[in-house]
């Protein structure tokens, strides 16, 4: 398996730091997929920061799996269960059968998942992925600077449970760097 480590902050962002910044390292196998959605940083102050594959064959629009990378400034301090779970809220305002499981939690991270079977909500204009059924599995991370997120997720009903399994494998791995160094997060 290639190792990709996908890095949420920009070259120019980097050289223009004093100290460098912190990164989510994920273990992905990327010749099936291709960036779809990312976004830069409004400015040096908020380096927020999100970067979404899909398979080479979907369009951002119509996606079947996705794989989000994002790194949130964190000002407040939320840990990384409050966060998941203001996530979650969010889904259930649209769409109310979603269930959520913990998998694994500590003190700065947590792996999740969360999905829905059907859904009532109306077809939003915008982006009818958000009542889709679908499965995601992620993981956060509370950084030093901030809120890192990985996550898989893909539009079904049932998640086959060795895609689910392959992805909670994946997540367990995934980690923070600084420098090419792990961040052992207590």
């Amino acid at each position: 398996m290639i190792k990709i480590t996908i890095i949420c902050a920009f070259i120019t962002l980097i050289a223009s730091c004093a100290s460098s910044l912190e990164y989510m390292s994920v273990p992905l196998q990327t010749s099936d997929w291709k960036v779809g959605f990312q976004t830069k940083p409004k400015s040096f102050g908020d380096a927020s920061y999100i970067r979404e594959f899909i398979p080479k064959d979907d369009g951002i629009k119509n996606w079947s799996k996705i794989i989000t990378i994002q790194y949130i400034d964190n000002k407040g301090n939320v840990p990384p269960k409050e966060f998941a779970a203001a996530l979650i809220s969010d889904i259930k305002k649209a769409c109310p059968d979603t269930q959520w499981n913990v998998i694994e939690e500590n003190k700065r991270s947590i792996i999740y998942e969360w999905y829905t079977k059907e859904c009532s909500a109306p077809s939003h204009e915008s982006d009818p992925n958000i009542f889709t059924p679908q499965h995601e599995i992620a993981k956060v991370m509370f950084g030093n600077t901030g809120i890192h997120k990985a996550s898989y997720n893909e539009k079904t009903k049932d998640l086959n449970s060795k895609t689910r399994n392959e992805w909670i494998k994946k997540l367990k791995n995934t980690h923070l760097e600084k420098n090419g160094n792990v961040i052992k997060l207590l």
